[in-house]
């Protein structure tokens, strides 16, 4: 077991390498947890470097009285909405299971925290457990319950702290069903993370945050 601070914010990968160098030489410690790294703050943590499920759950399991943080998230998702064409950040204020998640909750759904920021679009978001499992009828059920994006951590996270918590997604594909079409401006998914990052670290700085119930 191991000790964070009592505001957790999850990272699954550093799209902006600057941002991410910044940030190292900002926290007062650093060390690796399960090929990841754990980033020490005098407000909050980061845990940073991991993809999927088992990965994440492993080390949210690891770390003690985790059922007492205040959970973040800064991730990744494909946009399943036509008219979403270029990269923008989303807090995902609901969060659906896949069938594939049908043994970790009888629930197929859970609200998540809703951040009070009009800037920032709101969505709800499905959870599969690896890419390009979405089919075309996977993606046309999903469109017809307004479902708009997809992702691979949020329903098992959800489920395992028992509580809703906050997060960002910030869009680099479009899911089409029978294939997956990357977004290739780098430049403004870097823009984009910075700008989801520097949301969330300012609520970390004890301001309120909603919760949809």
């Amino acid at each position: 077991m191991f000790k964070t601070k009592t505001k957790l914010l999850l990272i699954p990968y550093f799209w902006d390498r600057e941002l991410d160098k910044k940030i190292k030489e900002k926290a007062s410690k650093t060390h690796k947890v399960y090929l990841s790294e754990h980033l020490i703050f005098n407000n909050f943590s980061i845990i940073t470097g991991f993809i999927g499920y088992p990965q994440i759950l492993i080390l949210l399991s690891s770390i003690e009285n985790i059922m007492d943080k205040e959970i973040f998230f800064i991730g990744t998702a494909g946009t399943l909405n036509d008219s979403i064409r270029i990269p923008i950040s989303v807090n995902i204020t609901e969060i659906y299971s896949s069938s594939i998640y049908k043994f970790f909750s009888k629930k197929n759904k859970f609200p998540l925290k809703t951040i009070p920021d009009h800037s920032i679009k709101k969505g709800s978001c499905v959870s599969v457990d690896i890419p390009v499992r979405e089919t075309k009828r996977w993606v046309k059920k999903h469109k017809e319950i307004s479902i708009d994006f997809v992702e691979m951590e949020l329903f098992p996270i959800r489920v395992f702290i028992q509580k809703p918590f906050t997060a960002i997604v910030i869009v680099t594909d479009i899911v089409k069903g029978d294939k997956i079409i990357r977004l290739m401006d780098i430049k403004l998914i870097k823009k984009e993370f910075s700008k989801s990052f520097n949301l969330i670290t300012g609520i970390l700085q004890q301001e309120k945050i909603n919760v949809e119930t």
